[in-house]
């Protein structure tokens, strides 16, 4: 039962997904980076058909030669690796820029496909083996030779589409709140990625223990690399097509759920303490953790209630402050080289830190100072960033520390 979900699981998974993709280009023939991203289907689908043992075998029959769809299938996959790349370099560059890139690397696919076919040509490969082929005739130098012509040009290619994947999903992360779906299927294109590398190495290592006669640690190393290959067919093949579907299945709606959530618990703590000190700020007392945790009704009123009491709150308290912490923070953040945004968020979280410190008995300080204010008129997803920079220099921040433990019972 697991050899058949491992060598038919991908396969239909690809057929799927070109079935999806495909269509796409007929509305849209002229855009190259879609027709670079048809084609890692295309030849997704032929090697993973071709892997098939029943028609392994009907190849190997129609033609005559003894495993040459072994040859297919590793010349398919050369080529959707080298897809994937073209696909990041018409992401990267104007159109001319990025033909000129790939046709300077175009001699390098077609020699390693020329070697390849030259090393498969001498091996002594004269009996067809769908699934052990390389427990059969890997000791051979030309077999030798050949996978590792393979290994290394494909893993090359994956460690570029790698560091290419992870690149435009950190772009898009500015994006995220928009294009959720974009972001997590380059994230998972990333992940299929370094699974090809870790596959790569496995190959190499699996080659390198045959060769010196040493024991590989399991009893199935081709099962092993199978597993790997299934992997890395499904993070890639469900990151590349999640742009295209993840809207319709709602991953948008689950995103915002979930960044509301994260950001309602990141700014908990805050508000809390400003609660502790300044309880007025509350339309409702605190409840206790565990209910606050496990209620999911309302979140986006909750959160905007939650940032409008901690604003009120952190401008009660900038009029208690005294003008010396100020003074304190900011001549700290001018010898930490802090921009002018990072002081005021450390200030604010200064502010915060000294009054929990004291316990909220200061008295009130005419002397309002006008380093750190609050965040204005940019949405409620401006001021959560803000906040959530106030929590985490809250906890982390060493001036923050160095204030409380330097002004510690001074506002008493």
């Amino acid at each position: 039962m697991t050899r058949v979900a491992v060598d038919y699981g991908p396969a239909v998974l690809a057929w799927c997904a070109a079935a999806y993709k495909l269509p796409e280009l007929w509305r849209r023939p002229s855009d190259p980076g879609l027709r670079a991203v048809c084609l890692i289907f295309i030849f997704m689908v032929a090697a993973l058909t071709t892997a098939l043992p029943p028609v392994y075998e009907i190849v190997d029959g129609v033609t005559g030669v003894p495993n040459v769809a072994k040859l297919l299938v590793y010349s398919f996959g050369v080529l959707a690796s080298w897809n994937v790349h073209r696909y990041f370099v018409y992401m990267a560059n104007d159109q001319p820029e990025a033909f000129r890139l790939i046709r300077r690397h175009r001699p390098v696919l077609v020699g390693t496909l020329l070697l390849m076919t030259v090393l498969f040509a001498i091996a002594p490969v004269d009996k067809t083996e769908p699934v052990y082929f390389t427990d059969r005739y890997g000791s051979h130098p030309a077999v030798m030779g050949l996978e590792a012509v393979l290994l290394g040009y494909m893993g090359w290619l994956m460690y570029r589409g790698m560091r290419q994947s992870w690149h435009y999903g950190s772009s898009a992360a500015a994006l995220i709140g928009e294009r959720p779906a974009t972001w997590l299927g380059l994230r998972l294109v990333s992940i299929g990625m370094a699974g090809g590398i870790i596959f790569t190495v496995e190959r190499v290592f699996h080659k390198v223990t045959q060769i010196l006669g040493l024991p590989y640690p399991g009893d199935n190393p081709e099962l092993v690399a199978d597993l790997l290959k299934v992997l890395v067919v499904i993070f890639c093949l469900v990151g590349a097509t999640m742009p295209a579907w993840g809207p319709a299945v709602g991953l948008p709606t689950l995103y915002r759920f979930l960044a509301r959530y994260r950001a309602y618990r990141r700014l908990h703590r805050v508000w809390l303490d400003l609660c502790t000190v300044r309880p007025e700020i509350s339309l409702f007392p605190p409840r206790r953790i565990l209910a606050d945790l496990l209620d999911f009704r309302d979140l986006r009123l909750r959160l905007y209630r939650q940032v409008i009491e901690i604003q009120d709150g952190l401008a009660r308290l900038r009029v208690l402050t005294d003008p010396r912490v100020v003074d304190f923070v900011r001549e700290r953040s001018e010898e930490k080289g802090l921009t002018e945004t990072e002081t005021r968020v450390t200030v604010d979280a200064t502010v915060l830190a000294v009054a929990v410190g004291d316990r909220g008995t200061s008295r009130r300080n005419q002397h309002h100072h006008k380093l750190s204010m609050r965040p204005s008129r940019g949405g409620l997803d401006h001021e959560v960033a803000h906040i959530g920079r106030v929590a985490e220099y809250y906890d982390q921040s060493p001036i923050v520390r160095e204030a409380v433990s330097h002004f510690r019972g001074m506002q008493r």
